[in-house]
């Protein structure tokens, strides 16, 4: 019979990431408007080789999955307006002038924080942009606040620590 080592019989102390400790920066939105992020990952998929009676598979390309965000929508500074300014890099609804992707591709740090207040985990997406946003909706027969839902695509999701 084993016989434990005094490790073993301690209870291991750990402090689970809480998730509303986070902030997130973007240029042009306001990082208290950020209300909830959803979505950081990836998709390796899958490709097969058919040989004989038999099959392999191995790993296809990564796919990084688009990020969900839920913004509040303050009444001043408006929280449309920052939307719109990115938005208008990317598409100029006047002119019909599309921009080009060194303009409006964003590099966004998300920040996870611990209890003490340090950075626990750094997530950078690179080359990020709007993919959809939904300005919220609005019925007389709730008092809820507005929220703007935007899908952000990106080229790429880097964990620095």
């Amino acid at each position: 019979m084993p016989i434990l080592s005094g490790d073993e019989m301690l209870p291991t102390v750990f402090e689970p990431i809480l998730s509303h400790r986070f902030v997130m920066y973007i240029d042009s939105v306001a990082s208290y408007c950020i209300k909830s992020v959803d979505g950081l990952g990836w998709d390796d998929g899958e490709y097969v080789i058919d040989h004989i009676n038999s099959y392999y598979k191995g790993r296809a390309k990564r796919r990084y999955s688009d990020i969900t965000l839920g913004l509040y929508d303050p009444v001043a500074p408006s929280g449309a307006q920052m939307v719109e300014q990115w938005g208008l890099l990317a598409f100029e609804n006047l002119s019909g002038r599309g921009g080009y992707g060194d303009v409006y591709w964003k590099d966004i740090t998300m920040n996870v924080i611990g209890p003490s207040g340090d950075i626990v985990r750094e997530w950078i997406l690179k080359k990020a942009f709007i993919k959809t946003a939904k300005y919220g909706t609005y019925d007389y027969s709730t008092e809820v606040y507005t929220q703007i839902d935007l899908t952000l695509t990106h080229s790429g999701l880097i964990l620095n620590f």
